[in-house]
């Protein structure tokens, strides 16, 4: 006799029972693929998708999201997922009555995980990394710091495009891209999560061609972090104050559209503001 669908998951961390409900779903209905989104800041974003099933990233409302077949949908202590399943079929009500339960424990599994992340509001969750809030006070900090000093300080900001992918895929997937991209800075700087696929490091005392350094050592242990598991294409643009800007909006408006340059021109390269043109990873290992 087959088990139920919350006994498959009921083992799973909280933070992989969303792809585990996933499996579990194809298998009980002979679907090719299962998807579980939850809403979040008034949308429905991709939580883990297994099979051919869902959308990438995130879907404007729940008819895009059922647009791959049948969904179920299930809230719990405030938190709402969406189960799509890709051309399962007709579900039985024994089955469907399953399924529903199923996402009931995912909704569940997800309303503790925000209320782990509400207990520390500047932390993102899965990575552990201080968040975009944790950035904005801390760059204000350290470029008054560094005026004040007279010493440089320079922001570096990454673009990890596919990493939502790969996370609904690959649980681990985000903990082990940012392990790597704190792994190529040195002791005193920072490393911020600010967004799905953005981080930025903030390097007191060092200089756009410093940090330009260090994202160049990050995009190689990026590409290391990626292995042969989904495809994360990683770019980086990077500023400093006073060379590049004298206040926090205008250096961080000044690494980003750096940013903007080193993905135009395809990503997988290193950007300075000011200089023409993009930094190979190739070129500089060190």
């Amino acid at each position: 006799m087959r088990r139920s669908i919350v006994a498959e998951i009921a083992g799973a961390e909280p933070a992989e029972v969303a792809r585990a409900l996933c499996y579990a779903a194809a298998r009980a209905t002979g679907a090719p693929g299962a998807a579980l989104y939850v809403w979040e800041d008034n949308r429905w974003r991709l939580r883990a998708r297994v099979g051919e099933a869902g959308q990438d990233g995130v879907a404007a409302d729940i008819a895009a999201v059922i647009a791959g077949g049948p969904a179920l949908t299930a809230q719990v202590w405030g938190a709402r997922v969406a189960l799509v399943l890709a051309s399962p079929g007709e579900l039985s009500p024994a089955l469907e009555a399953d399924l529903t339960d199923g996402a009931r424990w995912a909704a569940a599994a997800e309303a503790y995980r925000c209320a782990v992340a509400s207990r520390d509001p500047h932390v993102d969750p899965v990575t552990g990394l201080p968040n975009r809030e944790a950035f904005a006070a801390r760059l204000a900090q350290e470029v008054a710091r560094a005026t004040r000093a007279g010493r440089p300080l320079a922001l570096a900001c990454f673009a990890l495009r596919g990493l939502a992918r790969a996370a609904a895929e690959v649980p681990e997937a985000e903990p082990r891209f940012a392990r790597a991209l704190v792994a190529a800075t040195r002791e005193g700087d920072v490393v911020f999560r600010l967004g799905p696929e953005e981080f930025a490091v903030v390097l007191p005392g060092a200089d756009a061609d410093g940090a330009g350094r260090m994202a160049v050592r990050a995009l190689l242990r990026l590409r290391e972090a990626a292995g042969a598991g989904p495809a994360v294409r990683a770019s980086a643009g990077a500023a400093d104050v006073p060379g590049d800007a004298h206040d926090a909006p205008g250096l961080r408006a000044a690494a980003q559209h750096a940013l903007y340059l080193a993905e135009l021109a395809g990503g997988d390269c290193v950007r300075l503001a000011g200089l023409p043109g993009p930094v190979a990873v190739e070129e500089e290992s060190r």
